[in-house]
C-alpha cells in the first residue's frame, strides 16, 4: 500500500494479511482510548481501565499514556479513521433513543410540543381561576354593600341570636361524640 493511499474496505484485507496497520490509525486508536474513553485525569475512568486490565480484557500497555502525546500540539485533533464513528457515538450519547416504555414516556413528557401544551393548559387554568376570583370578589362587595345599606333591626337580631345558640348546641353535640 502506498503512503498516499487511503484506507478503504478493499485495502483492509491486504493490510490485515500483511499485519501492518497505518501509523495514523494506530495513533488515533491509542489517542481515543487514552484521552476519550479512559482519560487519565478522571479517577473513575482510571479505575475502570485498571479493572479491565486486571481481568485481561484490555492490554496493560493502554495504561502507559503514550496515546495522549500523539496530538499534543493540536487543540482538537482531526481523526481521519475514527472521526465519523466517534461523532456518531457522541451524538448517540447526547440523544440516546429511549429503550423502554418509561423512557419513551419521559422523552414525550419533555418534548417541546408537550411543554407548549402544558403552558397553554396552565394559561387557561389561570384565566379560569382569575375570572372565578373576580366574580367572588364582586359577590363579596355586593354582600358588603347590602349589609351597609340595610342594617339588621331588632327582630332580625333575635333570629341571628337563636341561630348562634343553635350553632353552639350543635358544636357541643359534635364535641361529645
Amino acid at each position: 500500500m502506498s503512503p498516499g493511499a487511503s484506507l478503504n474496505l478493499s485495502n483492509i484485507s491486504d493490510i490485515m494479511r500483511r499485519c501492518c496497520l497505518p501509523p495514523r490509525l494506530l495513533a488515533e486508536t491509542l489517542h481515543s482510548i487514552q484521552t476519550i474513553l479512559f482519560h487519565f485525569d478522571d479517577q473513575r475512568s482510571a479505575r475502570i481501565l485498571e479493572r479491565l486490565i486486571a481481568k485481561g480484557e484490555v492490554d496493560e500497555d493502554c495504561s502507559q499514556g503514550e496515546g495522549s502525546r500523539f496530538f499534543d500540539q493540536v487543540d482538537s485533533p482531526d481523526y481521519l479513521y475514527w472521526g465519523k464513528r466517534l461523532a456518531a457515538l457522541h451524538s448517540y450519547v447526547l440523544a440516546r433513543p429511549p429503550r423502554n416504555r418509561f423512557e419513551r414516556w419521559v422523552k414525550w413528557q419533555s418534548s417541546e410540543s408537550n411543554a407548549f401544551a402544558v403552558a397553554i393548559a396552565a394559561l387557561f387554568i389561570s384565566i379560569i381561576v382569575g375570572v372565578l376570583s373576580l366574580g367572588l370578589a364582586a359577590f363579596q362587595a355586593w354582600v358588603a354593600w347590602e349589609a351597609w345599606r340595610m342594617p339588621v333591626d331588632d327582630s332580625e337580631a333575635e333570629v341571628v341570636r337563636r341561630l348562634e345558640e343553635l350553632i353552639e348546641v350543635m358544636r357541643q353535640q359534635g364535641l361529645r361524640r
